[in-house]
C-alpha cells in the first residue's frame, strides 16, 4: 500500500520535507528512521526464515521428500541474507551468564552452570550490528 507521502531534495540547510503536509525533518533524524526501519524488516524476515528452516528440519521420510521445493525455497532465502550481510547466530548449547546479550524466557533448574537449551529465535546481526537479541531457553548443562 502506498502512504502518499514523497521526499523532496534536500534544501540548503539540510532539511527534508515529508508528505503533503510538509512536514520537515532533519535528514540525519531521516537516515536514522529509515536505517531503523529496515533493520526492524531485516530482523522479521530473518527470523521467520529461521523458523521455517526449524520447522522444515523436523520432518523426515516422505514428508521430508515431498518437501524438497520447498526447502529449496528456504535455502535461497537463507543465500539471500547471507549475500546482504544478515547472520542468524543460535545459542543452543552455550554456556549462560548474565553478560550474554539475549532474552532469557523460560529457565528451569537453577544450578551454578546453567547452558542454552533452546534457542526460540536466533540473534539477527546486520552488517555487523545486532538487530534483535535471541530469545532462548535455559537450563542445567547436561
Amino acid at each position: 500500500m502506498h502512504s502518499g507521502k514523497r521526499f523532496s531534495d534536500p534544501d540548503a540547510a539540510g532539511m527534508v520535507v515529508v508528505g503533503p503536509a510538509g512536514v520537515v525533518i532533519d535528514k540525519a533524524e531521516l537516515e536514522v528512521l529509515l536505517r531503523t526501519q529496515a533493520e526492524k524488516l531485516v530482523a522479521q524476515v530473518a527470523i521467520e526464515i529461521f523458523r521455517a528452516r526449524r520447522r522444515l528440519d523436523r520432518l523426515s521420510g516422505e514428508v521430508r521428500t515431498s518437501v524438497k521445493a520447498l526447502e529449496d525455497s528456504i535455502t535461497r532465502m537463507e543465500d539471500v541474507l547471507i549475500q546482504h550481510d544478515v547472520r542468524l547466530h543460535t545459542h543452543d548449547g552455550e554456556s549462560y551468564d548474565n553478560g550474554l546479550a539475549v532474552e532469557v524466557i523460560e529457565a528451569s533448574g537453577a544450578t551454578d552452570h546453567q547452558v542454552v537449551t533452546e534457542t526460540i529465535t536466533p540473534t539477527v546481526t546486520w552488517q555487523g550490528r545486532v538487530v534483535s537479541r535471541a530469545q532462548v531457553v535455559i537450563g542445567p548443562s547436561r
